[in-house]
Order: structure tokens, then sequence, then C-alpha cells
């Protein structure tokens, strides 16, 4: 807890700076440890702009062996590059460009020298990198493990204390498949904790 409140103190009175990238950026992720389904809901959002925008994923490659940044191609190994942006890879081919990198500036910054034509970026597991400052920012609470009933690591499983959920403009309740789901309970939960906020519910 600690480490995170000093690390977002210095981030919003701007002693460590973020960057305003001059590409619009979109960034998906979450508060807490493990899957909410930050990458099936990239898919599902590059899907919907993928024929307005030349889309570029850039992603951390989680679990691969490398630390360069590498641009993944359909043929990449998955040790090199992670078994996910592979994924993503494979189902898009060449209509959209995926990138792995551990700072995602760096990332972004590769995607602007080679592909310039590029004119959305989306970060699959976003919302803790805040050296970007993201056009949009989209957080995903699964609905079996709201934000709200967690606690910070190592008793919960959020990354970060719950108040920074502040930092998001879209929420998304996610795994509402196949489970009894009261709607207005949870939105009316999350609206104690935020204002501005949209709220959205995913079968994903």
């Amino acid at each position: 807890w600690l480490i995170t409140y000093f690390r977002n103190l210095l981030y919003d009175k701007n002693i460590i700076k973020s960057y305003k990238i001059d590409i619009p950026v979109i960034s998906v992720g979450n508060l807490t440890t493990g899957g909410t389904g930050k990458t099936p809901h990239v898919i599902m959002i590059t899907e919907l702009l993928m024929y307005n925008y030349n889309i570029a994923i850039v992603s951390r490659g989680y679990k691969r062996k490398t630390k360069n940044n590498i641009v993944v191609k359909s043929d990449s190994d998955y040790r090199e590059v992670g078994d996910e942006p592979l994924m993503i890879k494979r189902r898009f081919g060449d209509r959209v460009v995926v990138v792995v990198a551990r700072k995602r500036i760096e990332g972004i910054r590769l995607i602007e020298k080679l592909y310039p034509n590029v004119n959305l970026i989306m970060l699959d597991d976003g919302f803790q990198h805040r050296r970007i400052k993201p056009d949009v920012n989209i957080l995903l609470t699964r609905f079996d493990k709201l934000f709200y009933n967690d606690i910070i690591l190592p008793l919960g499983s959020l990354r970060e204390s719950s108040k920074n959920v502040s930092r998001s403009d879209i929420i998304i309740v996610t795994n509402t498949s196949n489970s009894f789901v009261d709607y207005n309970e949870i939105e009316n939960n999350i609206k104690r904790k935020v204002k501005k906020q949209r709220i959205f519910f995913s079968e994903v």
C-alpha cells in the first residue's frame, strides 16, 4: 500500500511526469491481480474500431523469456513475445500492429517510428503504467471479485487502493454470464465510490 500510494502521489503531483502521446491512446486494465478479461476486451474493442482506425496494441508480453521490444509477427515464438500478444496478432494479422515492451512508452516510440500510419494505440493491462496519459482509461472488475469488496495485497487481490478507480473513465463489470446479477445494486455501489465514470456490464 505504501509503495503504490507514494508512487501514485508522485505522478499526481507531477514529480514523475506522465507523457501525453500525439496519437489517441485507450488503456484497458484493472486494479486486481489475476484475470479480469483484459485481453478479450482489447480484442472486442479492436474489432469495433479497426475499420475506422489503424490500430496498434502494446502489451508487456506476460511470461515471455525476452526483455527487448519486439514487433509481434504471426509466426513469432510465444516464448519470445508471450502467448496473448501472439494470439491477438494471429487473430488480426496485418490489419493490426502488435508490439511487446516492458516499458509501454518505448513500445509506443517504436510504433511511431515504424508505423507512422497508426492513429490509435491500445494498451493491454495499462492501468498501473502511469508513464503514459491515456485519452480513455478503461477499468475492468470481475462480477465475482468487485473492486469495492476487495482489499490490497497481500490480504486481498488489489494491486493498489480502490480509491484509484477515480483515474478511470469507463468501468466494465466482467464475467456476468450464467450468474444472477443485480445490475442496479452493483452500479449504485460503484457510484458511491466514483461519480463521473460510465459503467457497463460484459459477459466476457
